[in-house]
């Protein structure tokens, strides 16, 4: 059970062994082997009295074939391939904080959306009722109506919806006259004929307290009943983030109210699929929660938690050119850079590994044929051809 419970513990150490820790591994081996080498190539030339200058050159043979230096010019040539500046000392500890990346903290939302909206519901007083009922009703047709005539932007899509154009409305029946209040609230009397019309648009809250009157078929009273309905429909829509536009119409000298139109901020295109993308790589994706109602929306859509305070190591917390790139990339420079750096450290730590059989190969065949006698120098350009493969192989695989 000891022996087993060693193995394990070890097994679990080579599990959490990082690419720098196998290349200094690696490293020192080779250092070993090569001192070793050279001392046995040095002591057999001098035993066979071919003097100390012969067994001098005989342990650097050994020393060349061995030592890390093979080694170093693989990595090097593949970290400039990589288009990777410097030695792998300083910059594999760098690809690897990139690489083992595991919590991606998004500072807005403009990785989330852009600007866009998207009609979420309407509603009253044909809540209830399923879009060809709607389409039976002059209520509805008033709505829209007042929806492509007073909003612009986003909500006058629920009426561009149905085919209610905002501007040939208003060429069909032009303004007389255009006003808002403190409040908020937009009024515009518009011509109808001989006749005119006039629409008012704004806060829910605000409207449904104006309103006296409900719009259906016809005009009829508001309860209060309805009125408290209202307040409940405005207060649930702030708590969910959504963005209401409430309407209403003047029928004699009171207001009657049509319906109301929320609006939920849209997605990116794509970004719950980066979302997604990045979480089956193993980055977890967090919006820090700043208590905006709409953020939380839209992080709920993108399948991306809110938290508070500072989260666990992103991508922005790196520092250098990778930082800036996955700021200014985004999620997909985000996914691309954790990506490449995995892709370039599995690289490096094979060709590492391809490397070091080779000198420990190389090594063992010099050494032995500097202790029967045998010349060394022959080994040197072998070596040197050795690793070359070794490193148009892996360069072809490596971006």
């Amino acid at each position: 059970m000891g022996g087993l419970a060693v193995r394990r513990r070890k097994r679990r150490r080579s599990l959490r062994r990082t690419p720098a820790d196998v290349l200094k591994r690696t490293e020192r081996t080779l250092w070993t082997l090569s001192a070793l080498g050279c001392a046995l190539a040095l002591g057999a030339g001098i035993l066979r009295g071919k003097g100390a200058l012969c067994a001098a050159g005989a342990a650097l043979c050994v020393a060349v074939v061995a030592s890390p230096a093979g080694l170093w010019a693989v990595c090097a040539l593949l970290l400039r391939r990589m288009g990777q500046r410097g030695n792998w000392h300083a910059v594999v500890p760098h690809m690897q904080r990139v690489a083992r990346v595991r919590t991606l903290r998004l500072h807005d939302l403009s990785e989330l959306e852009d600007g866009r909206f998207e009609v979420e519901t309407a509603g009253a007083p044909f809540a209830m009722e399923d879009e060809r009922a709607l389409r039976r009703q002059g209520a509805w047709m008033l709505l829209c109506t007042a929806c492509a005539l007073c909003s612009g932007g986003p909500h006058g899509q629920y009426a561009r919806l149905y085919g209610y154009d905002g501007d040939k409305l208003r060429r069909q029946f032009p303004a007389r006259s255009l006003h808002a209040d403190e409040a908020g609230v937009s009024e515009g009397c518009f011509r109808d004929g001989p006749g005119e019309r006039t629409f008012c648009s704004g806060p829910l809250e605000i409207l449904a307290e104006r309103c006296a009157l409900l719009w259906e078929e016809m005009p009829r009273p508001m309860t209060p009943q309805e009125r408290e309905g209202l307040y409940a429909v405005a207060q649930d829509a702030l708590r969910r983030g959504l963005l209401v536009e409430a309407y209403a119409m003047r029928s004699g000298e009171e207001w009657a109210f049509l319906g109301y139109v929320a609006l939920a901020p849209a997605l990116r295109p794509g970004a719950a699929e980066r979302v997604r993308a990045l979480r089956l790589r193993g980055v977890r994706t967090v919006l820090a929660d700043t208590g905006d109602a709409g953020a939380r929306l839209l992080a709920r859509k993108a399948g991306v938690p809110c938290v508070r305070g500072r989260a666990v190591q992103g991508a922005e917390d790196l520092g250098g050119e990778d930082a800036l790139f996955a700021r200014e990339g985004g999620l997909s420079g985000v996914l691309e850079a954790v990506e490449t750096a995995r892709g370039r450290l599995a690289r490096l730590v094979e060709a590492t590994r391809s490397a070091a059989a080779a000198a420990l190969l190389m090594n063992a065949v010099c050494t032995a044929s500097s202790v029967a006698g045998g010349a060394a120098w022959p080994f040197v350009p072998v070596a040197a051809a050795i690793y070359a493969s070794i490193y148009l192989y892996y360069a072809r695989q490596t971006r």
